[in-house]
């Protein structure tokens, strides 16, 4: 499109990512295990919660010079590359991780992230919790299928768990804004 080999992007990409991590790493930082326990309890309903995670897709155009197949999302109906993003409660990036293929659903993105939990790479203590949907394999509403074997008293104390985590969930959307992301990082330079 641009007249410009695959290497060559690829050379550029490897020279100016560092660079761009190097601004803006210093912007977004994983809490200490003290700093998520101080999190706890800033929501009332769900007071171990500190924080949310959810994914985001990027469109890109159509690769020309290599197979596009690993960028195309079936079910988004384009080519992109994901995001996932992690916040604390106070609306605040802790973790970004980007250029998942498109052809990823969430749950495949979630599980080559950086491992999350109790002393793994992104440690965070066993009583402070991040809301995800039902691929998040961490606080995540209760799926339908699991619903539907519970008793009756026991389904709904669940549903309304589920809308409380959703009520929560919904700031990680917020501060992504899904197409906003750009912006974001641009406001963390200045």
């Amino acid at each position: 499109m641009f007249d410009i080999l695959p290497r060559q992007v690829s050379r550029i990409v490897n020279e100016v990512w560092p660079v761009l991590y190097a601004m803006l790493c210093s912007n977004i930082i994983w809490p200490t295990r003290r700093q998520w326990r101080h999190k706890r309890g800033k929501w009332n309903k769900l007071k171990e919660a500190v924080g949310c995670i959810d994914g985001t897709s990027h469109a890109i155009l159509r690769p020309s010079n290599e197979p596009q197949r690993m960028y195309y999302s079936g079910n988004r109906g384009f080519h992109c590359i994901h995001t996932q993003v992690i916040i604390d409660n106070n609306k605040t990036f802790v973790h970004v991780e980007s250029g998942f293929f498109g052809h990823n659903k969430d749950a495949n993105t979630f599980e080559m992230m950086t491992p999350i939990g109790d002393r793994r790479t992104l440690d965070i203590p066993r009583n402070c919790y991040i809301l995800g949907d039902c691929i998040h394999p961490i606080v995540t509403p209760f799926t339908l299928a699991q619903l539907r074997r519970m008793s009756r008293n026991h389904r709904q104390v669940q549903k309304k768990i589920n809308k409380t985590i959703r009520k929560y969930r919904v700031f990680v959307e917020h501060v992504i804004r899904l197409k906003d992301i750009p912006d974001s990082w641009n406001s963390l330079q200045t």
